[in-house]
């Protein structure tokens, strides 16, 4: 056995824990509030964005009660693709058309209506 054998060994020293001044628990507590409220408060805001944004057509809440077959998200597309441009105004004026038909509007416009009722 040699010298070093023989000496003892030195010892770990523990810690102490966790020993926070008072400014520092502070600092820790505002940001678990902090933490908390944005949890807490993200649904209620979020369902907030969520009527401001899909309540634009007058309605809140219309996005997702509308019928499969109105509104612009479902109109029919059209591939204007290898098209003359005869044919793609045509193609767009019936559009239009539809559209007024769709809508409840005239399809020939209001114009007509006026000057077919002078005398």
């Amino acid at each position: 056995m040699s010298d070093d054998d023989n000496e003892p060994v030195p010892k770990l020293p523990y810690g102490r824990g966790l020993r926070f001044s008072g400014p520092e628990l502070f600092r820790i507590a505002i940001t678990i509030a902090l933490l908390i409220a944005i949890i807490v408060l993200t649904k209620p805001c979020s369902r907030a964005v969520s009527t401001f944004v899909t309540g634009f057509d007058g309605s809140a809440g219309s996005a997702a009660v509308k019928p499969a077959g109105s509104g612009f998200g479902s109109a029919q597309l059209i591939p204007l693709r290898g098209m003359s441009d005869e044919q793609v105004k045509a193609t767009v004026e019936h559009a239009q058309q539809r559209s007024r038909f769709m809508h409840g509007g005239s399809a020939e416009g209001s114009a007509v209506d006026v000057g077919s009722a002078a005398p």
